[in-house]
């Protein structure tokens, strides 16, 4: 590397003089001719630390005067910037804040830790203090920002950060809840502990860093250390955002908090803390608790086995679990911490993990050690099958009708794989030299089917179930509508109850997007009952279909059954595997839209999670399912505030889709969110290119009179309000109104939510007439809004925001209630960003607090553009 290139080493932390000390100890036992290829390799994992060992390596090699005045220049620097480099330790009794100091328990690498009691009488309390060897005038800001960052994580495995100040000398301190119990590290060395009791302690740390991440926060200092357990076995995660707050100082791409042997690949090479380099952590911390330390009398170095493992069967597997999350390249990580937690749960039941690919006879034996009994009466097989001839024969005809079934339903299967073939290669034949698209042939295969096989009805039928279902893949649902409905209505009733269902839940899907809820709600229900009726033989279908009606029932309203229909899909899903299935996949999305929808965003993330770490097990990671989990997660990202975040989500979606699925009506909603993102953020020309592409794509592929098409009259509706056009504005919302009023009635919260942009459209004319209209408008959608139940709280919300709004421009008293009570609800729906500061600038507008508010507007502009009517509106104050 050219030194113009060379990076420069910033400033040498406490922390970074301990790396540096060994690194520079491992350099100095290679042969000096070895040392230059070594400090490249440094270079390219931690640059600025490189910087510092390059010089040291070349004060070495220089005369003693160099390294005197090299070593004068550090000292007098640190002495520059610090003269209590070995403060005094505090005594019992000693008062910080409303604390009291009981005794020193420790010290580290940032401080000392002491035990404390609350000492001003407000309650009783015990807390861990950690007292910081610096000093920090903004630590108060950064306290501050980081208790909002963690007031999320009420979790039993995470101990919380408390409170924080200054101590008496400028000292910075964190007051840390108080763990009763043992680090990992001392724990680890018990005589009881064992394999499965390690195991189960490493799940407590993995499930409070997967509560993390779904609440969109990094640990990024994942050891040994931060780990407390409970005599019980409780785990307890420690430091939760220190090292963020030690890590200010220096440079923000190398955290000086980070700990060498834990710290991921990036972490060390200065790259942001993600959560891959959490997971980078949690391996290291399992390949810990697997094998102690290299002894250093031991010439060879090599980690031994700790003695809680010697026995365990599966230690093959384990370190291939270890050796996937702690890859180098955090793309070959597990993708997320439920991903490895799946893992965990596979080596304690025995079953196969996808780390290591296992020969036959490892598959066997660990089935075997599944089913013990089932393996013992199969080695006796020769003595059963004389003994129970017998009674196999009365089973056999229990079972009789439930086999038929299966083998006709086989039989069918491959009839019509054999038939589609062939109708495939007739329909490209007839098409002469011309090649076909992949939908062009679909389409020429339905017309071949329909000429070719009138006199075999139970065949096309089949056929034209399994090309609709190809359809309904490519969210083609006008082409898929025919085949199905046409099917449904010729359809013997001798028929197979299974093909029935089949055709009956297809087009209820169809009718689901179309926007008949009610007919749609009808046939998924019949064919919940008939595939109910079959006495549990076909779970993965009865899931299936139960999340269909699961969606329908969110769309009539009746939020509290669709929930119910989509947890007894989830659990039928589970149970219908061993191993993770497409099926499962879908049960935890579908769930988690209906929490989005439902505005329990906490709940729906936890779910997107599940469901993107399946997709990703299974291979699948942007297939179109697993494309429509991520788009719901990007829209999750846009309600908590995460606006820029989301929106390159979206892009990274829509470039997808269009790339490898073509056009679709789920490409058309991507589009649709984030154009109503871009208005937002003051992109109206981007913004509005993307909502007239969506509308059109929606009427091509799901009709003009759907749900999905009212939903992207949404964002002309947006544009309008922002371009200062009412009545175009209205007339956008009054039409997606009549769409949801004949689909899904007047009273559901969607049509409500179009009635409040036609009333929106509205406030914003100048005439006081108007304006005093708009009010009486939107009280009477806000009172129904209320009446929605919570469901509707995050539209009541926007709402009474508008109505304070208005209530500002008129002089009305009730505007200070109504802002107070928008705020609330949108922090208690974790609604951030944007929506959290402008209700909280119409709090401060309505309380006369004006400089309070200048700030709020000033971050609202950051976020959304200047111009946009409301930060110009609020500006004037």
């Amino acid at each position: 590397m050219s030194d113009a290139r060379r990076p420069r080493g910033g400033r040498l932390t406490p922390v970074r003089r301990r790396l540096l000390d060994r690194l520079f100890d491992q350099a100095l036992e290679l042969p000096p001719e070895e040392r230059g290829d070594y400090v490249e390799r440094c270079l390219l994992r931690a640059p600025r630390l490189a910087f510092w060992l390059e010089r040291l390596l070349a004060a070495g090699a220089q005369p003693t005067a160099f390294v005197d005045q090299s070593a004068r220049h550090l000292v007098g620097n640190a002495l520059a910037e610090r003269t209590d480099l070995f403060p005094r330790t505090l005594v019992r009794g000693t008062r910080m804040g409303p604390w009291r100091i009981l005794a020193r328990i420790g010290a580290g690498g940032m401080g000392e830790v002491y035990h404390a009691e609350r000492a001003d009488g407000a309650f009783r309390m015990q807390v861990a203090i950690k007292l910081i060897r610096s000093r920090r005038e903004n630590l108060a800001r950064l306290l501050e920002t980081e208790r909002e960052l963690l007031a999320r994580l009420n979790h039993p495995c995470i101990a919380r950060l408390i409170d924080g100040g200054l101590a008496e000398d400028g000292r910075p301190y964190l007051v840390m809840e108080w763990v009763d119990g043992r680090t990992l590290g001392e724990w680890i060395h018990g005589s009881d502990v064992n394999a499965a009791r390690c195991l189960d302690v490493f799940a407590g740390v993995c499930e409070a860093v997967a509560f993390a991440h779904r609440a969109l926060v990094v640990h990024g200092d994942i050891k040994p250390a931060n780990v407390a357990v409970s005599r019980d076995d409780q785990v307890k995660l420690l430091d939760f955002g220190v090292a963020q707050l030690m890590d200010v100082d220096t440079d923000a791409r190398l955290p000086s908090a980070l700990t060498p042997g834990f710290a991921a690949p990036e972490q060390l090479a200065g790259e942001p803390v993600s959560t891959a380099s959490d997971i980078y952590s949690l391996g290291a911390v399992l390949r810990w608790m697997v094998h102690s330390p290299p002894d250093k009398d031991d010439p060879d170095g090599q980690p031994r086995l700790r003695e809680a493992w010697r026995g365990f069967h599966r230690l093959a597997d384990l370190q291939a679990v270890i050796d996937q999350a702690t890859a180098d390249s955090p793309d070959q990580r597990y993708p997320t911490v439920n991903a490895l937690l799946l893992e965990l749960d596979r080596l304690t039941s025995d079953r196969p993990v996808r780390a290591r690919r296992l020969s036959l006879p490892g598959v066997v034996r660990l089935w075997a050690r599944r089913r013990r009994w089932t393996a013992l009466f199969g080695g006796l097989g020769l003595i059963a099958l004389v003994a129970g001839v017998s009674g196999l024969v009365w089973q056999a005809r229990i079972v009789a009708q439930e086999r038929d079934v299966a083998r006709h339903e086989a039989d069918v299967t491959l009839a019509v794989k054999d038939r589609l073939i062939v109708l495939f290669r007739e329909a490209s034949q007839l098409s002469g030299s011309e090649e076909l698209s992949a939908r062009q042939l679909l389409d020429e295969t339905v017309i071949a089917a329909e000429e070719w096989l009138q006199n075999d009805p139970e065949t096309l039928i089949e056929i034209r179930l399994a090309l609709a279902e190809i359809l309904i893949a490519l969210d083609d649902w006008a082409s898929a509508e025919p085949l199905l409905a046409q099917s449904v209505a010729e359809v013997r009733g001798d028929s197979s109850p299974v093909l029935l269902a089949k055709l009956k839940h297809g087009l209820a899907q169809v009718r689901h997007r179309q926007g008949r809820v009610e007919e749609g709600f009808e046939l998924a229900d019949e064919a919940v009952e008939l595939i109910d009726s079959l006495s549990g033989e076909h779970p993965e279908r009865l899931a299936s279909a139960l999340q269909t009606r699961g969606a329908l029932k969110r769309l009539r309203g009746d939020w509290d059954g669709a929930v119910a229909d989509l947890q007894r899909s989830r659990t039928l899903a589970s149970e219908a595997s061993a191993g993770p299935r497409p099926m499962m996949a879908w049960a935890e999305s579908n769930l988690a839209a209906t929490y989005l929808v439902g505005g329990r965003l906490e709940e729906a993330v936890e779910h997107m999670e599940r469901a993107e770490a399946l997709w990703t097990t299974l291979g699948r990671g942007e297939s179109p399912d697993a494309l429509t989990n991520l788009q719901n997660l990007a829209a999750v990202l846009d309600r908590l505030g995460r606006s820029e975040e989301a929106a390159r989500r979206f892009e990274r979606i829509i470039e997808l889709r269009r790339s490898r699925l073509g056009e679709s009506a789920a490409l058309a909603a991507s589009m649709t969110q984030l154009g109503r993102l871009l208005l937002v953020r003051g992109d109206l020309e981007r913004g509005r290119e993307l909502i007239d592409e969506a509308l059109v794509m929606m009427e091509r592929f799901v009709g003009p009179d759907t749900v999905d098409y009212a939903s992207t009259l949404f964002g002309v509706g947006e544009l309008k309000l922002i371009e200062r056009e009412p009545a175009a504005a209205a007339a956008a919302f009054a039409r997606a109104k009549s769409i949801f009023t004949r689909t899904v009635g007047a009273e559901h919260p969607y049509t409500r939510v179009a009635q409040l942009g036609e009333d929106r459209a509205l406030a914003i004319s100048e005439d006081a007439g108007d304006q005093r209209e708009a009010v009486q408008r939107l009280t009477a959608t806000i009172d129904k809004l209320r009446d929605a139940g919570p469901v509707a709280e995050t539209f009541l919300a926007r709402g009474l925001c508008e109505r304070a709004v208005l209530g500002v421009r008129l002089s009305l008293p009730s505007a200070a209630e109504d802002a107070t009570e928008c705020l609330r609800l949108r922090q208690a729906r974790s609604l951030g960003g944007w929506r959290e500061l402008e209700a909280l600038a119409l709090v401060q507008l309505t309380r006369q607090q004006f400089d309070e508010l200048a700030v709020s507007v000033e971050r609202m502009a950051e976020i959304m553009y200047p111009e946009h009517p409301r930060v110009v509106w609020l500006r004037q104050f």
